[in-house]
């Protein structure tokens, strides 16, 4: 298993973990060209079947993405 930690996807930089559990983890980060503050939830794959974690993602986003409370996530972007 690669447990390399990754800092940056595409236009966005990434630091300290916030949050971890069994399935996923919660990364703070910024995005590069507007200094936009974010959130990065990663999903661990190890168990779960590609096809099978990608619709989940889009599930979330889709749902979240309906949503406008201040103390819900804004989706930015799915990648």
């Amino acid at each position: 298993m690669d447990n390399k930690v990754i800092d940056r996807v595409g236009e966005y930089k990434f630091s300290n973990g916030l949050q971890h559990s069994e399935k996923s983890s919660i990364r703070e980060g910024i995005h590069l060209q507007t200094g936009v503050k974010v959130r990065l939830k990663t999903i661990r794959g190890q168990n779960v079947v590609e096809h099978e974690r990608d619709c989940h993602l889009s599930r979330e986003a889709t749902i979240l993405a309906h949503l406008s409370h201040p103390n819900i996530i804004h989706v930015y972007q799915l990648i």
